[in-house]
């Protein structure tokens, strides 16, 4: 089973569509209703974009925890970044200016340049919240940094993206799943 998590977002169906295009076939679940029960025969879990902060959905963390644990494929997007960011020790802080609805390039490095079919990806952007550069270099090697904001993440089974790889501002991502998955 793949399981798409909704935070109650309009987004949430588009980030369906751009993995039923992939033909990676998701079962959409409310935050509120993942419990224990959903941690039998999960392939991949894709936290999708929601409102607020990481720190209002630690009722998921859990939950989350013991899929990471399982090495079940976990992908975020927008919150969905910043939750799994959160949940591994990164800080998540407000920008002073949000960014809704912007197109950022994003210089891809070693990690995540297969991934792609460039170099560097026109990313759309849709957030007033941003995670911040740990100090363990480790952690660190796995991110894309700009600005000294953590854009992307990729580390065994997770990966993550603060922007919406879902969006037609985003470019180079026809074959992001194919890579992935």
């Amino acid at each position: 089973m793949n399981i798409l998590v909704d935070f109650d977002d309009s987004f949430t169906f588009n980030v369906k569509q751009f993995f039923l295009d992939a033909s990676i076939e998701l079962t959409v679940v409310n935050w509120k209703e993942i419990s224990s029960s959903y941690n039998q025969n999960i392939n991949l879990i894709v936290l999708g974009p929601g409102p607020g902060h990481p720190s209002e959905y630690q009722s998921l963390f859990p939950f989350l925890k013991e899929m990471i644990e399982k090495d079940v494929k976990i992908f975020g997007v927008c919150l969905g970044h910043q939750i799994l960011m959160s949940l591994i020790g990164f800080q998540v802080k407000r920008l002073k200016k949000p960014i809704h609805g912007r197109a950022r390039e994003v210089k891809l490095n070693s990690v995540f340049e297969n991934l792609f079919s460039d170099n560097k990806v026109t990313a759309q952007f849709y957030n007033s919240l941003y995670v911040v550069p740990n100090d363990n270099k480790k952690s660190v090697e796995n991110c894309i940094v700009q600005n000294n904001e953590v854009l992307a993440y990729k580390f065994r089974n997770i990966f993550s993206t603060q922007f919406h790889i879902e969006s037609i501002g985003t470019s180079h991502c026809s074959n992001l799943l194919k890579n992935l998955y």
